[in-house]
């Protein structure tokens, strides 16, 4: 063993009383585990599974160790499990629930709680002399339920007599002293060494794994395969020398080498020449090819401008024909009142009449430039 596993059990008995509830407790494990019973204040037991096996050295709170390489692993904490009414004086009394505050106390001080395994155990021999269950018990019970979850320990209640040492080990469940013993052997402890027939069992998994491994590893799969078959202008099998073809001698393989090599050197030169005729051939420069791109493109803009001006002087000319035909009718109309003489009529009105003729003088212009242009587009 690498190390040895203590387990505390405490608080400490009281010396030369074999009714308290620690030594009860030890030597019921120990009869258990061991078939044996001890009256010493440490003794060894030894847990064995289908995974490993474990020794654990049993020793009193507060009891030193000596000899090897130990690691305080857990620690059982045990108390006399009396009904609430009981008074009386023995020891078996003496040793209650709320002993116990202050032996976690002063275990924690020692380090001697250990990290693997912490029970909380009442003790009791036989039923309890009660009747029901009351308020005040169910209280009591909540109570130390949770002074043991703030403190890290399982709440177990053991009947230590022969009957309840022997029941309830089969069953899936357990509570009671059969709880205590399936905690203790289902730990994990830090001297547990792994059982034989479990380590060759994992051995054999591993070998079988490795040979496993290993000849995967010796076949190469079709992804990894790295074969490539030959071309065809160097494969040549040792008969092409020998058959003949029409009549022929088939031909050597440094020949047909030769000749391959040849044809592809051919072939390049003429894709070069090819190449170079391409390269020779006139082509129109970009710089040419957006100048031309953009001349067209201002020749359009210049006619569309022209034209937006045409259409603006004509909008101008029928507004201005439109402001003289009114200045006429408007002539008309005050001569007819008699808003004005004779002279001023006639002087208004030629003015009104000359600026109509101009006008339509222009309209007459730019008509018989539409009809010219319309003639030279048909001819």
């Amino acid at each position: 063993m690498s190390c040895s596993s203590i387990l505390r059990i405490g608080p400490s008995i009281i010396e030369n009383d074999s009714n308290a509830s620690t030594a009860i407790l030890r030597d019921a494990l120990v009869e258990h585990f061991d078939g044996s019973k001890t009256n010493n204040t440490s003794s060894t037991i030894t847990t064995t599974n289908r995974y490993f096996s474990a020794e654990i050295l049993l020793v009193n709170q507060f009891s030193s160790t000596q000899g090897g390489e130990v690691k305080e692993d857990g620690i059982v904490l045990v108390f006399n499990d009396v009904p609430i009414s009981s008074s009386s004086s023995s020891s078996f009394h003496q040793n209650t629930f709320d002993s116990l505050s202050m032996a976690h106390e002063q275990a924690e001080e020692e380090d001697q709680c250990g990290d693997l395994l912490r029970l909380c155990v009442g003790v009791s021999i036989g039923k309890k002399q009660q009747s029901g269950t009351t308020k005040a018990e169910e209280e009591e019970y909540s109570r130390r339920v949770l002074w043991c979850l703030d403190r890290g320990y399982e709440y177990v209640e053991a009947d230590l007599s022969d009957e309840g040492k022997r029941r309830g080990h089969n069953d899936r469940d357990k509570d009671g002293f059969a709880r205590v013993v399936e905690a203790i052997a289902g730990t994990v402890w830090s001297s547990a060494v792994m059982g034989k027939s479990k380590s060759s069992q994992l051995k054999g998994s591993y070998e079988k794994a490795e040979r496993a491994l290993c000849s995967n590893s010796s076949v190469p799969s079709k992804e990894t395969s790295t074969y490539s078959p030959p071309t065809p202008a160097v494969e040549v099998s040792s008969e092409s020398k020998t058959t003949t073809v029409e009549g022929r001698p088939a031909i050597d393989s440094d020949e047909r080498a030769d000749a391959v090599s040849e044809e592809l050197i051919s072939k390049g030169g003429e894709e070069e020449e090819d190449q170079e005729e391409k390269n020779h051939e006139p082509t129109i420069s970009a710089q040419e090819a957006l100048s031309e791109v953009q001349a067209k493109h201002n020749a359009n803009t210049t006619q569309e401008e022209e034209k937006h001006h045409q259409m603006e002087k004509d909008e101008e000319l029928f507004d201005d024909l439109e402001n003289a035909m009114k200045e006429a009718s408007r002539i008309r109309e005050a001569s007819k009142n008699g808003m004005m003489s004779d002279d001023t009529r006639r002087q208004l009105a030629g003015d009104a009449a000359m600026r109509i003729m101009n006008l339509m003088s222009h309209l007459d212009f730019m008509d018989d430039e539409d009809e010219h242009g319309s003639s030279s587009d048909d001819e």
